[in-house]
């Protein structure tokens, strides 16, 4: 059975209800939820399918006279909402006019409509049709039309939680750093981080090639229990970073070298500090967070999360209360300890058999060269949050400690792959292996959502395979694979 998603929302929803309690996987076609095809797969000559174009069907006379008297009636009830200069700039609707689509536990595919209520997993929902839906449990929405952002490139911090966050930095304050994210600008808000809570900050836009994780900064090799500073010119110098300083009406920083002297130097001298690793600190909460995604591709997290006044409202990891203005999110989703991210469990065993030495290795929430890990897009590539890149043969083995629904992930080939490569995919659950499209033969094109049933499952496997004896496949990338309960 086929389901075109451009059908009625209705009957979507009736079949993934039916669909949601059984065994068999589910694979969404790539691309927005309302281009595509849903597709429940019952044997291995499955398919996936193209989006079908639309087809008009001529309605009766009557039909198309009721249609324009309806339509007169609700255009003069509900005027369109304006948009403000600042939405139009950022290319993103007014709050109240965007359209989302939200993910939930009971249902395959997202619910579209426009978030009215926020807090926790619980979303209240208008719906095209102006039905009201109160979404519990609901673990990933993101805005309508609106392509997800990367990493952001310019002046930024980046956390040890994670966070990377684009703005400025307005000074020091007794061991803490003072922040003004970029997206909240037209607030009074400037955020203050503990230097435990910071990788570290760049002053300046991020040289080509810059690792995302920090801890692979090749400036800051061999400075070990030390603040490290890189300097515009080049220069590195480490030491302990104090507070900021104004005793003479300058504006300069502090830094202690290993000598004892005191080096003061204005913040226009410096490109970027990588802050003492073994002084940070990095606490994951046992109650929901909710990674947010902004216009300007900074990435946030946070817990006890609601919207209230078209403001996100939530606090940071490092305990500080913030608001963000609706307007500028275009995705938040939602983890926890009973339904986490497949990358916060370790594996229980992990298989390689590469082709030839020197090919590389599977790694996690990186590519193995340091960059961030990207997915096949239609137009250009996807950055992803978390996840891994595994080329074969690598086998991963979890085992799940608790009953779970499904399996979800993104899944393609990596962006610089060549066009004939191709790699085998399985997935086995308690040593069974589940049947997927095409055998698992996967191509290059746009990334694939995979949902995989884990009724009573306790051992997952995955599998990236060769495609045939003799053929070398390519490196996969899974994007965000979380585990729903």
């Amino acid at each position: 059975m086929i389901l075109d998603t451009m059908e009625p929302v209705r009957r979507c929803r009736e079949l993934t209800r039916n669909l949601a309690g059984s065994r068999t996987p589910v694979f969404i076609h790539p691309g927005s939820p309302s281009r595509g095809s849903l597709m429940p797969v019952q044997n291995l000559s499955c398919q996936f399918l193209p989006p079908r174009p639309l087809r008009w069907i001529r309605p009766p006379a009557c039909v198309g006279m009721l249609a324009a008297v309806v339509l007169a009636l609700w255009g003069s009830l509900v005027p369109l909402s304006a948009h403000t200069a600042q939405d139009r700039q950022n290319g993103l609707a007014a709050a109240s006019d965007s359209y989302w689509f939200v993910w939930h536990p009971d249902e395959l595919a997202p619910q579209r409509g426009k978030i009215k209520q926020l807090e926790g997993g619980e979303v209240r929902v208008w719906t095209p049709e102006g039905l009201e839906r109160v979404l519990r449990g609901a673990y990933h929405w993101h805005r309508e039309q609106f392509r997800l952002p990367p990493f952001p490139t310019g002046p930024q911090i980046i956390t040890t939680a994670g966070d990377r966050l684009a703005g400025s930095v307005e000074g020091l304050e007794t061991g803490r750093l003072l922040f003004q994210p970029s997206a909240v600008q037209q607030l009074p808000q400037t955020w203050k981080l503990p230097f435990s809570a910071v990788q570290a900050a760049w002053l300046v836009g991020l040289p080509a090639d810059t690792p995302v994780d920090p801890a692979l900064y090749s400036w800051a090799e061999g400075y070990k229990n030390r603040d490290t500073l890189r300097l515009r010119n080049g220069d590195i110098l480490a030491g302990v970073l104090l507070e900021e300083t104004d005793a003479r009406g300058d504006h300069t920083w502090q830094l202690q070298i290993p000598s004892g002297q005191i080096q003061r130097l204005a913040p226009e001298q410096i490109a970027a500090i990588r802050f003492n690793p073994a002084l940070a600190r990095r606490r994951l909460p046992k109650e929901p967070i909710l990674l947010v995604v902004l216009h300007d591709g900074s990435r946030v997290h946070l817990t006890r999360f609601r919207l209230e006044d078209d403001q996100l409202h939530g606090v940071t990891l490092w305990n500080e209360a913030v608001a963000i203005p609706w307007s500028k999110v275009v995705l938040g989703s939602m983890t926890s300890p009973v339904a986490p991210r497949l990358t916060d469990l370790a594996p229980a065993k992990m298989e390689r058999q590469p082709y030839l030495e020197g090919s590389p290795p599977p790694s996690f929430q990186r590519r193995h060269n340091g960059l961030e890990l990207q997915l096949v897009g239609r137009t250009a590539p996807i950055t992803v949050d978390w996840g891994f890149a595994l080329p074969p043969q690598t086998a991963l083995h979890y085992e799940l400690k608790q009953p779970y629904r499904r399996l979800e992930t993104w899944v393609s080939l990596a962006p610089e792959a060549a066009p004939t490569s191709r790699v085998r995919l399985r997935i086995l659950c308690d040593g069974k292996e589940v049947a997927l499209p095409q055998e698992g033969l996967l191509t290059s094109g746009p990334a694939q959502l995979l949902q995989i049933p884990l009724d009573n499952v306790r051992r997952l496997t995955l599998i990236v395979d060769f495609p045939s004896r003799g053929e070398p496949g390519a490196v996969t990338i899974w994007g965000w694979p979380r585990l729903i309960p």
